[in-house]
Protein backbone atom coordinates (compact mmCIF):
# COMPACT_ATOMS: atom_id res chain seq x y z
CA UNK A 1 0.00 0.00 0.00
CA UNK A 2 3.11 1.98 0.89
CA UNK A 3 4.26 2.07 -2.18
CA UNK A 4 1.56 2.71 -4.46
CA UNK A 5 0.84 6.00 -2.12
CA UNK A 6 4.04 7.30 -0.57
CA UNK A 7 4.20 9.68 1.81
CA UNK A 8 5.75 12.68 1.56
CA UNK A 9 6.24 15.43 4.29
CA UNK A 10 7.81 18.82 3.19
CA UNK A 11 8.85 20.80 6.10
CA UNK A 12 11.82 23.05 6.79
CA UNK A 13 11.52 22.83 10.41
CA UNK A 14 9.56 20.06 12.60
CA UNK A 15 7.93 21.67 16.66
CA UNK A 16 6.18 19.05 18.37
CA UNK A 17 2.86 20.02 19.22
CA UNK A 18 2.71 20.40 22.70
CA UNK A 19 5.71 23.08 22.00
CA UNK A 20 3.51 24.74 19.22
CA UNK A 21 2.14 27.65 20.68
CA UNK A 22 4.88 28.16 23.56
CA UNK A 23 7.81 27.92 21.22
CA UNK A 24 6.85 28.59 17.65
CA UNK A 25 6.59 32.52 16.79
CA UNK A 26 5.91 32.39 13.68
CA UNK A 27 2.42 31.84 13.53
CA UNK A 28 0.56 33.86 10.48
CA UNK A 29 -3.07 33.12 11.26
CA UNK A 30 -5.54 31.01 13.28
CA UNK A 31 -8.47 30.14 11.51
CA UNK A 32 -11.73 28.98 13.64
CA UNK A 33 -14.16 26.90 11.89
CA UNK A 34 -17.62 27.19 14.00
CA UNK A 35 -20.12 24.68 14.03
CA UNK A 36 -22.96 24.32 11.39
CA UNK A 37 -25.54 25.00 14.48
CA UNK A 38 -24.13 27.58 16.84
CA UNK A 39 -26.10 29.94 18.82
CA UNK A 40 -25.07 33.49 19.55
CA UNK A 41 -25.10 33.01 23.36
CA UNK A 42 -22.08 30.29 22.59
CA UNK A 43 -20.57 32.81 20.02
CA UNK A 44 -20.71 35.61 23.04
CA UNK A 45 -19.20 33.20 25.05
CA UNK A 46 -16.60 32.22 22.74
CA UNK A 47 -15.14 35.78 21.80
CA UNK A 48 -14.93 36.44 25.93
CA UNK A 49 -12.24 33.50 25.47
CA UNK A 50 -9.83 35.09 23.27
CA UNK A 51 -7.07 37.27 24.78
CA UNK A 52 -5.85 39.93 22.91
CA UNK A 53 -2.16 39.22 21.19
CA UNK A 54 -0.30 39.40 17.86
CA UNK A 55 -1.70 36.64 16.14
CA UNK A 56 -4.63 37.22 13.09
CA UNK A 57 -7.71 35.84 13.49
CA UNK A 58 -10.06 34.23 10.85
CA UNK A 59 -13.63 32.55 11.34
CA UNK A 60 -15.15 30.32 9.09
CA UNK A 61 -19.00 29.45 9.13
CA UNK A 62 -21.65 28.10 6.67
CA UNK A 63 -24.34 30.16 5.85
CA UNK A 64 -27.24 28.99 3.40
CA UNK A 65 -25.14 26.38 1.79
CA UNK A 66 -22.44 28.78 1.36
CA UNK A 67 -18.61 28.68 3.52
CA UNK A 68 -17.98 32.42 4.57
CA UNK A 69 -14.83 33.65 5.73
CA UNK A 70 -14.51 36.73 8.64
CA UNK A 71 -11.29 38.75 9.36
CA UNK A 72 -11.95 39.88 12.57
CA UNK A 73 -9.80 43.19 13.18
CA UNK A 74 -9.04 41.87 17.03
CA UNK A 75 -5.78 39.66 16.52
CA UNK A 76 -5.44 37.03 19.37
CA UNK A 77 -2.83 34.77 21.63
CA UNK A 78 -3.50 31.27 22.26
CA UNK A 79 -1.69 28.91 24.11
CA UNK A 80 -2.32 24.89 23.83
CA UNK A 81 -4.82 24.52 26.52
CA UNK A 82 -7.10 27.55 25.30
CA UNK A 83 -6.72 25.69 22.32
CA UNK A 84 -7.85 22.54 23.80
CA UNK A 85 -10.74 24.02 25.47
CA UNK A 86 -12.31 25.90 22.40
CA UNK A 87 -12.19 22.84 20.57
CA UNK A 88 -13.66 20.83 23.49
CA UNK A 89 -16.20 23.26 24.70
CA UNK A 90 -17.75 24.81 21.27
CA UNK A 91 -16.79 21.87 18.90
CA UNK A 92 -14.58 24.01 16.76
CA UNK A 93 -12.29 23.59 14.12
CA UNK A 94 -9.04 25.46 14.69
CA UNK A 95 -5.85 25.56 12.24
CA UNK A 96 -2.95 27.09 12.32
CA UNK A 97 -1.10 28.63 9.33
CA UNK A 98 2.63 28.78 10.02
Amino acid sequence: MDQLFPSKIKANELVPIELLFQEWKKIQAISITLPQHIDEAKLQKLKEQFIIGSIPLELIFNEHDKQLRFSAKEKIALDTPAAQLLEKEYGIILRCRL
